[in-house]
C-alpha cells in the first residue's frame, strides 16, 4: 500500500502508548495507529484502502487502540473536534520523538 514505511512503523511501536494516563490501563503490545483523518494539515482521507501514511501514526496499546476506534473508555468523553485535535497533537509529538524533519522524510 502506498504510504507505508515499515521502518518508521517499527520505531512507532517501540514508543510508549500515547493514551492519556489514569482512565484505563494499557493492555497488550503497542500498535501503530494510523491517523483517522489523513495527513496532518491535509483534507480527510476516507474510504477503503485509504489509510493515512505511516508518518501520520501514533503508538497505542492494543486496549487503547480498541477504545479509540470504539470511542469508549479513555476516549469516551471526547467529542469529534477534541478527538481530531488530540490525534493531531499526538501525531506531531510522535514525529518529533522519532526525529521526523518533515513528513515522509526521516532525519
Amino acid at each position: 500500500m502506498a504510504g507505508e514505511d515499515p521502518v518508521y512503523e517499527s520505531r512507532v511501536v517501540g514508543l510508549r502508548c500515547a493514551a492519556p494516563p489514569g482512565i484505563t490501563p494499557c493492555v497488550g503490545e503497542v500498535q501503530c495507529h494510523h491517523r483517522s483523518t489523513g495527513r496532518v494539515g491535509r483534507p480527510a482521507v476516507k474510504g477503503r484502502d485509504r489509510r493515512a501514511h505511516s508518518h501520520d501514526s501514533i503508538p497505542l496499546c492494543l486496549g487503547h487502540h480498541g477504545e479509540w476506534h470504539a470511542n469508549r473508555g479513555t476516549f469516551d468523553d471526547m467529542d469529534k473536534v477534541e478527538r481530531m485535535a488530540w490525534e493531531t497533537d499526538q501525531v506531531e509529538l510522535t514525529q518529533k520523538k522519532l526525529g521526523l524533519v518533515t513528513p515522509y522524510e526521516v532525519a
